[in-house]
């Protein structure tokens, strides 16, 4: 419908301008903002995924199927945060894809350069 064209074109907007998204418990099953999202983590955007699990896997697989070749670059820009929101916001602990509980005030962390021994490709070297 006209309201939902509208509204992601106001969402797209937004997102151009971004340099860090934040995510709180989006199950990123919608494909149009699926695209959104990941066009401007392309343009060079960071995203911090905050769920309850680390490394849920319809993002992982999303994220690698839409950059099979630069997914190590893009990753990067990554950030993939368990624990859940209250957790996070409240007491200031995430949990990393790894299985690590770190403390990081996230809303601190929206505002400078995030630490990329946080981000989901680091994470995942300390995997292999």
């Amino acid at each position: 419908s006209g309201i939902a064209l509208e509204l992601l074109g106001t969402f797209n907007r937004g997102l151009r301008s971004a340099a860090t998204i934040l995510t709180i418990g989006y199950g990123w099953r919608d494909t149009h903002v699926n695209d959104l999202v990941l066009e401007a983590v392309a343009r060079g955007a960071s995203l911090v995924n905050l769920s309850s699990e680390a490394l849920e896997r319809a993002p992982a697989a999303l994220w690698s199927q839409r950059f099979p070749t630069t997914f190590a670059e893009v990753s990067r820009r990554l950030f993939m945060f368990g624990g859940g929101a209250k957790r996070a916001i409240e007491k200031g602990e995430v949990a990393l894809p790894s299985g690590a509980t770190v403390t990081f005030d996230i809303i601190a962390g929206l505002n400078t350069s995030l630490p990329e021994e946080l981000s989901l490709a680091h994470t995942l070297q300390r995997r292999k």
